[in-house]
């Protein structure tokens, strides 16, 4: 590999240095010292093929701090393993502190900086680790126009909806299409109960149909809220809708789809999970809270701040991971027991959906930035993966909805490209928290 580095800013750091060294810097009250350069991320890990963006930020004897990541030299002491712009193999530099990942191993990541009118430089490090086993692209396949919610069966069959197509398509294992079947307007959430019945939201016709998983045929078409949006089934059978224009949260029952009762969460609902004690979860995107409501009652239990909710899902040790358009931050964990905000995190643009596999790694779909990004249980990033290979001209692939199989495949809907992607590397099944009777069911 050709070691990339910024001739001119080699040349500031040497003139800077020779500057301080002869007494140069400093106003009326002296000098100020760079005293340190921290990185971030620390101690990362990422997958050949992925990339993975530093910052370097300096701190001055005065307590002041800088970011001078455009303004560091950057180092990887092992440019086999991750180098500046290696990634798509182009050779050409990225952004000064980003580091493409080309071969699995281990490498040292520095920062060298000198900074005008102060005395001192400083270097600061980090380690990067590589793995071969985690994303990559396994297929993309076809289905119908703007596909948005995915689900998967208990013989790993992958059900979609095609909200331009009013529609859901089944793809089998390998990617090949099954069958497409009407449903009604605008379908969005989608989800499986015991007897493997494929449960779907209509957004524009406001209600639910309930497809055969075996043949496709519609069972029934159940009017909930007006512009439901997210769906879940709880243990007992019964299935949570989240009426976006209304609201509130219709439960229907596991026998007929009766209306066992409607209740009232915050403005524009739209995600929703249930955790192991059976209350169920509700994201407000237009309020920018999540409700917690009773499994039984339906009563609200609490409710918490968070900044333009979305996606929400629950991992074992009882976490509320919720999706949020937030500027600072694009997911947030939450204790299920007090709703407490335990932290925020960092991905990609827009970030909508979410799935946590069977290690407690969180996957999130970023649609603006075409991309997935897979947090571990921490919070910290392990990889930042493609949404697929199959661009229509002029138009984003959008990454939408994301489930994880029994195989630790991680499949997509591709909302821009009326794609679905296939990729290797969850440790899978997809982990719920309660015990049934969706598919995959709490382990």
């Amino acid at each position: 590999m050709t070691l990339h580095v910024n001739f001119y800013r080699v040349v500031s750091v040497i003139v800077t240095l020779f500057l301080t060294a002869c007494g140069g810097g400093g106003g009326a009250g002296g000098p100020v010292t760079l005293s340190s350069i921290s990185i971030t991320p620390s101690n990362s890990s990422i997958a050949i093929g992925t990339t993975l963006q530093f910052t370097a930020t300096a701190t001055y004897t005065d307590g002041s701090t800088q970011d001078v990541t455009s303004d560091a030299i950057w180092q990887s002491s092992d440019m086999g393993v991750a180098c500046s712009g290696c990634a798509d193999l182009s050779g050409t530099p990225g952004p000064p502190g980003q580091y493409g990942a080309t071969a699995a191993g281990t490498t040292t990541i520095s920062a060298i900086f000198a900074g005008s009118g102060v005395t001192g430089a400083a270097t600061g490090s980090t380690i990067l680790t590589v793995t071969s086993n985690l994303s990559t692209i396994s297929g993309v396949y076809n289905v119908g126009a703007n596909p948005v919610g995915i689900a998967i069966d208990a013989s790993g069959n992958v059900w979609v909806t095609n909200n331009g197509r009013n529609t859901v398509t089944k793809l089998s294992s390998s990617g090949a299409v099954l069958g497409t079947y009407a449903v009604g307007t605008t379908p969005q959430g989608i989800a499986i109960d015991a007897a493997g019945n494929v449960w779907v939201t209509n957004n524009g016709s406001n209600n639910v149909t309930k497809l055969s998983g075996v043949t496709g045929a519609t069972i029934g078409t159940y009017p909930v809220g007006t512009g439901p949006q997210g769906i879940a089934i709880d243990a007992s059978g019964n299935v949570w809708t989240v009426n976006q224009s209304s609201n509130n949260v219709t439960e229907l029952g596991a026998v007929n789809a009766a209306v066992i009762g409607t209740y009232a969460v915050g403005t524009s609902p739209f995600g929703i999970a249930i955790d192991a004690a059976g209350n169920v979860w509700v994201t407000n995107n237009g309020s920018n809270n999540v409700t917690k409501l009773s499994g039984v009652t339906g009563a609200t239990i609490g409710t918490y701040a968070v900044s333009g909710p979305v996606g929400i899902a629950i991992d074992a040790a009882g976490h509320v991971w919720v999706v949020a358009d937030n500027p600072s931050y694009g997911v947030a964990e939450l204790s299920s027991a007090t709703g407490a905000m335990i932290g925020t995190y960092s991905v990609g643009a827009n970030p909508w959906g979410i799935a946590i596999d069977a290690a407690g790694h969180v996957w999130v779909t970023n649609p603006l930035s075409s991309n997935i990004t897979e947090l571990d249980g921490a919070g910290a990033t392990i990889g930042t993966y493609s949404a697929g290979t199959i661009p229509i001209t002029g138009m984003p692939l959008f990454p939408q909805g994301i489930a994880v199989d029994a195989a630790g495949q991680i499949w997509v809907a591709n909302n821009g490209n009326n794609t679905v992607t296939q990729l290797s590397g969850a440790t899978g099944p997809q982990y719920f928290p309660y015990s049934g009777p969706q598919w995959p069911s709490g382990l």
